[in-house]
């Protein structure tokens, strides 16, 4: 096995985390946008 074929790996992990985190931020942050816009409504 060649070891770059795992750091492609570990890195290519370390993204999806990094996408799954900012994903749930966005989660976060786009339920309180539509809370306060609710409550402008």
């Amino acid at each position: 096995m060649d070891t770059s074929f795992f750091n492609i790996i570990n890195e290519n992990t370390s993204l999806v985390k990094r996408v799954a985190e900012i994903n749930d931020n966005f989660k976060f942050w786009f339920h309180d946008l539509s809370k306060d816009y609710r409550s402008l409504g």
